[in-house]
């Protein structure tokens, strides 16, 4: 069976993602995707190139990866580290984001809500970044909100990582203006302190 999808966006909902470039279940990132559709004979888009050669590509890529020796320091509840111990950051740019945190002496801070709406799980998270000397938070936050499909098995633990996921995929987009965010406001709290 060959199945013709003309973008990204089209696979993702024709696969039943609720929002484009989120994990998937089972830890399968939209970046493996070109692998897992070649294994199984989809083909991408309608120029008549073989989405295997793409895969192929990508094969070796995944095979060169090395785990990630860099950790996102973060702030949360410790019902939240339970999860994020049990699933891990699974977005693209987890590697820049950690190495620009790090750099910055920064970490995110995570509030979350999950659990059931009806039939379908949800998550909802707010992230800042504050600056782990002094524990400042900067004034910019991203917020996201990931509800399932409403298929069986789909925890709410599922949709709280897909938000995590998604909105620190956001802010690796322009870490700076975060970064600055949190500059700004120690910069203000030292006039405020008196230049302490």
């Amino acid at each position: 069976m060959t199945i013709a999808v003309t973008s990204w966006r089209g696979l993702a909902t024709w696969l039943g993602l609720q929002q484009f470039g989120t994990k998937m279940k089972g830890a399968v990132s939209m970046r493996r995707i070109p692998l897992l559709l070649a294994a199984a004979g989809i083909w991408l888009g309608t120029g008549g190139t073989a989405l295997a050669q793409v895969a192929e590509a990508q094969a070796e890529q995944v095979q060169a990866e090395q785990p990630s020796t860099c950790d996102i320091t973060s702030r949360a509840t410790p019902e939240l580290n339970e999860v994020l111990a049990r699933y891990g950051y699974g977005f693209a740019s987890y590697d820049l984001l950690c190495a620009r945190l790090a750099d910055a002496g920064m970490g995110v801070s995570i509030t979350e809500s999950f659990g059931l709406v009806g039939d379908r799980s949800y998550g909802l998270v707010l992230i800042e970044l504050y600056d782990r000397a002094t524990v400042t938070y900067g004034s910019m936050n991203t917020t996201t909100v990931a509800l399932s499909n409403d298929e069986p098995g789909h925890s709410a633990d599922e949709a709280l990582m897909q938000a995590i996921d998604t909105a620190l995929e956001s802010i690796s987009e322009n870490p700076e203006r975060y970064v600055a965010s949190v500059h700004d406001e120690i910069a203000r709290l030292r006039i405020v302190m008196g230049g302490q």
